[in-house]
């Protein structure tokens, strides 16, 4: 629900709002920025906790962690764990709810935005933590193929 309540349902609804009052394009962009601005705010929160000294020894550990409690089945995702430990973490998400939803209301564009909020929260938060994905649901992929890993893993 923390989900659909706080990201899904209101920018798909400020996104047909908008477009009752704009072209479909700008309201598209409008909703981007608000995400992506979202997206930095989290960001500065990964940004402090880089500044533990080691912590980004422990993030891959901390994604894991948390894909099993925030990002499970029971919140509408589904994902298949490829390597969870040795400083690495790699899941194929196959089932998202960001996904689904927006599809199901006619506006799967919207989904890029939310992926798009993934690169900017957690790529190069540490020079020695690697960020990486090749394809995502939102982005025509037929799964989104999660890893961060440390340098040399």
């Amino acid at each position: 629900m923390r989900h659909l309540e706080s990201q899904i349902l209101p920018s798909i609804a400020a996104y047909e709002t908008l477009q009752d009052v704009m072209p479909k394009e700008e309201a598209f962009l409008a909703i981007h920025a608000c995400v992506e601005s979202n997206a930095w705010k989290k960001r500065k929160g990964f940004e402090r906790l880089m500044r533990i000294p080691g912590m980004y020894r422990l993030m891959p550990w901390v994604f894991a962690k948390g894909t099993r409690t925030s990002f499970n089945e029971a919140a509408g995702f589904e994902a298949d764990e490829i390597q969870v430990d040795n400083g690495v973490w790699r899941i194929d998400m196959t089932k998202c709810p960001y996904y689904d939803i927006c599809g199901a209301y006619g506006c799967p564009e919207l989904c890029g935005c939310f992926c798009d909020s993934d690169d900017i929260c957690y790529a190069d938060l540490h020079p020695k933590l690697i960020w990486h994905r090749t394809k995502t649901l939102g982005r025509g992929g037929d799964c989104c193929d999660f890893s961060l890993r440390i340098e040399g893993r």
